[in-house]
C-alpha cells in the first residue's frame, strides 16, 4: 500500500478512513490512501462542477486543505462516490432526502434512493397516503413476464411495475436471472451486490400486504411497513441502509404503537426507521402529555417531535414555507417534498479561535454551494431538480461543539452565521446560481466525528477516558493486518476465536481537556444549548438527542411545552448507565487509559497492501450511520 496520510488525529481515525471511505483502486490492486481520497474528491468537483470557471483557485486549495487536515468536510456521500457513477445520476452525492408517500412511484423512488446510499425521510400522514389508489380485488389476469435489469434503475422500475400490477388485482412473473449474485463487486458504485434473493423476498412480502388490502386503500402503517421492508432488504455497497425517519399524525394510534412490545411481537423491519410525529400546531396539554407518556414508556424515544409550526419562526426568515416541509432522517435539514439535504461540516478544535472558525465556515459554505449545483436526477420525478434548483439549500454544520463550548457564545454564533450567509451569496454569484434560502444546521455526525476525532455534533463526549470499539468482518484484510501488528481484538458477542464472522477491535481514547461529557449535561442543559444554537446559528435545525433520567420526564415535558415555539425537532431517550459486553463506548479511568495507551501498538497501515494482495477487493461502500438527532453516537 502507498504511504498513508500523516495527519490523522489518531489511529482510530485512520482505521475509520480505511474501512469506510477509501475505495478500491483496480489499477493498483489496493485501497486508496487518504491523500488519494482527497485528490479524487477535489478533482471530481474541480472538473465537473457546473459553472466551475467562476470558482477562485484559492477556494479549491482551501477545500483540499480542509479535507486533508480533517477540519472541513463535504458531503460524506460525495467522499464515498465521487467519480463516474455520480455523473450518471447526481443523487449519489447527497446524504438524505424527504418525500411523502402519496403515489406508487414514491415507493419506487424510495428503493432507488436507498440503493444510491441516501437516507430517506418519508411521511405516512393520512393527507398523503389517502392519495394512493385503492387496491382492486384479485382477478385472473396475468401480465407478460418481466425481466429485471440489474441496476438501481432496473430494480426500482421493476418494483413500481410490481406495485401497479398488484394494485390492479393482476399478477406477473418476474425473471431474476440478470441479477448478479450476492457479494459480487460493483465496480462503478463500489462495494457489493445484494443478490436476487433479497429482491425476491421483498416482492413476496410486499405483495402479501397489498393483497390483504383488496377493496380498500393501504393504511399509514401498511405504507410504513412497505418502506421499512424495502430498507431491510436493500443492501447498498455491502452495508444495510437503515437511515430512515417516518412521520405520522399525532392521533394515529397504529403508528404510535408500531414498536410497542406490550401489544405483541414487533416485526424486525419496523426498527429500520425512527418514528416521529409531525406537529402542525401546538397540541392541547392533555393530548401532548398522552403522547409524551407513550414516548417515555416506549424505552425507544418514539415517537420523536417535529414541530412544523415552529419552522417559519425558528428557522430561515427569508425562505418561503409551504406548510408541507418535513426533515431528513437526522432531523437537521428542513425539506420540501422531493428535496435533498446538502451537507458540509466544520470541525471545532480546542485550539480554534474566531479567526480559524471564520476561515473554516467560509470553506464549508463554498462546499455547500458547489455541491448544490449537482442537480441531474434522470430517474427521479422532475420536482426533485426543480426544488433543488429553486432553493439551492446548503447545510453548514458545526461538529465538536462540546470539545470547545466556551468559544461558541451567542455573539460568535451570530457572527459565524453572517459569514456563511455572505459566503453563500458570493459563491452563488460566482457559480451563476441562486443563493441558498437556508444554509446553517447541526448534523449528528456519527461517522465523521470518529474520522476527525471530535465530539458528535452538539452532543457531549462519552467521558474523559473511554474505550472505543469497532466491528469488522473476519475476512477483511484490515483485520489480518491489525492482528499481525498486535492490536487487541475479540470475537463478536456469542462467537469464539475459532469460529467468528465479526471481530471487535478496541482503541483507547482521551477527550480534550476542554471537552464536556455526558454526565456533565442533564436534559435541561442539553435543551438550553439546543435553543441557543437554534436561535443564533441555525437556519435549518440542530439535530439533538436529549437523554432523560427517570426523575426528569415530567419536568422535561413542561420545559418542552413552555418553549414550544423554539423547538423544531428533538428526540428524547432514556438516560442509562447500564453496561453491556463489547459496547461501542466504555468509560475507563485515567490509570486504565494510560496502561492501555502504553501497551497499544504503533500501527503501520501502509502494510495493508501485503494482505490485500492475498484477498483482493473486500471493500464496502460507506453508508454513514445516521439517525434522528444523533443516536448513532451510542450505537
Amino acid at each position: 500500500m502507498a504511504e498513508q496520510h500523516s495527519l490523522f488525529p489518531n489511529q482510530a481515525a485512520e482505521f475509520v478512513a480505511l474501512t469506510h471511505y477509501c475505495r478500491w483502486r483496480e489499477e493498483d490492486g489496493r485501497r486508496e490512501t487518504w491523500d488519494e481520497v482527497v485528490e479524487r474528491v477535489v478533482s471530481f468537483l474541480r472538473n465537473n462542477t457546473p459553472g466551475r470557471e467562476g470558482v477562485p483557485p484559492r477556494v479549491w486549495e482551501r477545500i483540499r486543505d480542509g479535507l486533508a487536515t480533517f477540519s472541513v468536510m463535504p458531503s460524506m456521500r460525495l467522499v464515498a462516490t465521487a467519480g463516474p457513477v455520480v455523473l450518471k445520476d447526481n443523487a449519489c452525492i447527497y446524504n438524505c432526502a424527504y418525500f411523502p408517500i402519496r403515489d406508487l412511484r414514491s415507493f419506487s423512488e424510495l428503493m432507488f434512493l436507498l440503493m444510491c446510499g441516501s437516507g430517506v425521510g418519508f411521511s405516512v400522514e393520512r393527507e398523503f397516503v389517502q392519495q394512493l389508489p385503492p387496491v382492486a380485488q384479485p382477478g385472473v389476469d396475468c401480465r407478460d413476464d418481466y425481466a429485471i435489469e440489474d441496476s438501481r434503475e432496473g430494480w426500482a422500475k421493476a418494483f413500481l411495475f410490481a406495485l401497479e400490477t398488484w394494485f390492479a388485482g393482476e399478477s406477473v412473473r418476474f425473471d431474476f436471472s440478470q441479477i448478479r449474485p450476492y457479494g459480487a463487486r460493483l465496480k462503478q458504485m463500489g462495494g457489493r451486490a445484494s443478490g436476487a434473493e433479497s429482491l425476491q423476498h421483498l416482492f413476496a412480502d410486499v405483495e402479501a400486504i397489498v393483497r390483504r388490502a383488496a377493496g380498500r386503500r393501504l393504511t399509514p402503517l401498511e405504507c410504513h411497513d412497505i418502506c421499512c421492508m424495502v430498507a431491510e432488504k436493500i443492501v447498498m455497497g455491502g452495508k444495510r441502509r437503515s437511515a430512515m425517519i417516518s412521520f405520522s399524525d399525532l392521533d394515529d394510534e397504529e403508528m404510535r404503537h408500531a414498536k410497542d412490545f406490550s401489544r405483541g411481537p414487533v416485526p424486525s423491519y419496523r426498527f429500520i426507521a425512527n418514528n416521529s410525529v409531525a406537529y402542525t400546531k401546538k397540541p392541547d396539554p392533555i393530548v401532548f402529555m398522552n403522547e409524551w407518556a407513550a414516548m417515555a414508556a416506549s424505552g425507544s424515544g418514539e415517537r420523536g417531535i417535529l414541530n412544523t409550526s415552529a419552522v417559519p419562526v425558528a428557522c430561515s426568515q427569508t425562505r418561503k414555507y409551504r406548510g408541507d416541509e418535513r426533515t431528513n432522517p437526522c432531523g437537521e435539514i428542513i425539506l420540501r417534498p422531493h428535496q435533498f439535504c446538502n451537507l458540509s461540516e466544520v470541525v471545532l478544535r480546542p485550539a480554534d479561535d474566531i479567526g480559524t472558525l471564520v476561515d473554516k465556515v467560509k470553506t464549508a459554505a463554498w462546499l455547500g454551494v458547489i455541491q448544490g449545483t449537482f442537480t441531474f436526477f434522470p430517474f427521479l420525478r422532475k420536482e426533485w431538480a426543480e426544488n433543488c434548483n429553486e432553493e439551492r439549500l446548503a447545510g453548514v454544520s458545526l461538529t465538536g461543539q462540546m470539545d470547545h463550548p466556551s468559544l461558541l457564545t451567542e455573539k460568535v454564533l451570530e457572527q459565524l452565521k453572517t459569514v456563511v450567509e455572505r459566503t453563500v451569496e458570493e459563491a452563488a454569484r460566482c457559480l451563476g446560481v441562486p443563493a441558498a434560502t437556508a444554509y446553517t444546521c447541526v448534523k449528528p455526525s456519527g461517522t465523521v466525528s470518529q474520522l476527525v476525532d471530535s465530539a458528535s455534533g452538539l452532543h457531549p463526549r462519552w467521558s474523559r477516558y473511554y474505550l472505543r470499539r469497532y466491528r469488522i468482518a473476519a475476512n477483511d484484510p484490515v483485520l489480518a493486518m491489525l492482528r499481525a501488528q498486535g492490536l487487541p481484538w475479540e470475537p463478536e458477542t456469542g462467537q469464539t476465536r475459532d469460529n467468528f464472522t465479526t471481530a471487535v477491535v478496541t482503541f483507547p481514547v482521551q477527550a480534550p481537556a476542554t471537552a464536556v461529557f455526558r454526565d456533565g449535561m442533564d436534559a435541561f442543559k442539553q435543551l438550553d444549548w439546543y435553543r441557543k444554537v437554534q436561535q443564533h446559528w441555525c437556519t435549518h435545525n440542530a439535530s439533538c438527542t436529549v437523554y432523560v433520567k427517570p426523575d426528569e420526564w415530567l419536568k422535561v415535558a413542561n420545559y418542552v411545552y413552555e418553549h414550544w415555539e423554539e423547538i423544531v425537532g428533538v428526540t428524547f431517550y432514556p438516560y442509562t448507565d447500564a453496561e453491556y459486553e463489547l459496547a461501542p463506548f466504555e468509560e475507563i479511568d485515567e490509570a486504565t487509559y494510560r496502561d492501555r495507551a502504553a501497551k497499544f501498538p504503533k500501527l503501520d497501515f501502509s502494510q495493508l497492501g501485503k494482505f490485500e494482495a492475498m484477498t483482493g477487493d473486500t471493500t464496502t461502500v460507506d453508508v454513514e450511520p445516521a439517525c434522528f438527532a444523533g443516536r448513532c453516537e451510542i450505537l
